[in-house]
């Protein structure tokens, strides 16, 4: 009678060629762009008819969470896709991307809740950072991959920078 061990749903699937370790820089970007979507999601469904407060909430802490979001790409990711890669141009893109959505976060930041462009400046940023995100996820990570960045060390970095990001830009 032979014995085989039972399959059980723990056991790790192996990665594919390209696919980002679970702890790696990519993946904990990955998530910081699920994090905003879900904020922009939110915000859309509430937008006409939110709670007292509601739009600016969520307003707030997706601008937070995009403001910690680019630093650390653009303190860490980006110096460290130049070093890897031959050709840049994604990235010099993606800085620039960057700045656009910063200064909407400026203008939105001085903005009141009832202001008649307040929702229209929002869904800019969330369009905006839509694009940036499928450029980033569609185009530069897989290039990165390839290119064999060290995602797992970029990650504890990254860990680490955030920590500090998060007393730099404090919740409202």
């Amino acid at each position: 009678m032979s014995h085989t061990a039972p399959v059980h749903a723990a056991t790790p699937r192996p990665r594919a060629r390209h696919e980002a370790p679970p702890d790696s820089a990519l993946v904990l970007l990955m998530h910081d762009h699920r994090e905003v979507e879900a904020l922009f999601k939110r915000y859309e469904v509430i937008k006409d008819h939110p709670t007292r407060g509601e739009k600016t909430r969520l307003v707030q802490e997706a601008c937070r969470a995009l403001m910690i979001h680019t630093e650390i790409e653009e303190k860490l990711l980006y110096p460290a896709a130049r070093r890897v890669l031959d050709e840049t141009d994604l990235v010099e893109e993606a800085g620039i991307e960057h700045e656009s959505i910063k200064l909407l976060i400026a203008r939105i930041e001085t903005m009141k809740a009832n202001s008649p462009k307040y929702d229209a400046v929002f869904k800019v940023i969330s369009e905006y950072v839509a694009h940036h995100v499928r450029e980033e996820e569609e185009e530069l990570f897989p290039k990165l991959r390839r290119a064999g960045l060290d995602t797992q060390a970029l990650a504890n970095e990254m860990r680490r920078y955030r920590e500090r990001l998060m007393t730099r830009f404090p919740p409202h």
